[in-house]
């Protein structure tokens, strides 16, 4: 009997144990930064500066925008929210069907987006707000996207 309770006991304990979560960490960088600047009047095709690597990292495979007051501004997903992973066509085989892969997006809300392949840990970021300037301004944010690609950090 005591036998019995024991085991009883350390089954209980091994099903009311949480698994412990999977924290992966990749280091990015970018490999090109380019769009369009506002400049007389019109858009100006451009490239920009690459900015620096970035630290991205995900939680039981989804990114985890770090927390506001740890980041910098500059970090891509600085205030965004990541939606759910979906499986994306990114690619054709020998046979030209499409290769589908697990990517996910996220956005600040503002205009900014980053989405990540988590299977080729390739990315961009996109910042696109500057293209809801006034028609006629004097001035508008540049739009822009930076490619960037990422290593498993060990």
């Amino acid at each position: 009997m005591k036998i019995l309770v024991q085991g009883l006991v350390i089954a209980s304990a091994l099903v009311a144990t949480p698994a412990m979560a999977q924290t992966v960490t990749y280091a990015c960088q970018y490999v090109d930064n380019g769009g369009f600047r506002w400049k007389n009047g019109s858009w100006n095709l451009e490239r920009f500066i690459k900015d620096q690597p970035f630290i991205l990292t995900a939680v039981d495979g989804s990114l985890v925008p770090p927390d506001p007051s740890d980041a910098t501004t500059s970090h891509p997903l600085f205030f965004a929210q990541c939606r759910p992973n979906i499986k994306a066509a990114v690619d054709l085989d020998e046979n030209d069907e499409l290769v589908f892969t697990k990517v996910q997006s996220c956005d600040n809300g503002r205009g900014a987006a980053l989405l990540f392949n988590f299977d080729n840990l390739t990315g961009a970021v996109s910042s696109i707000h500057g293209a809801a300037g006034a028609r006629n301004g004097s001035y508008k944010d540049s739009v822009n996207v930076a490619p960037f690609v990422c290593d498993k950090m060990r």
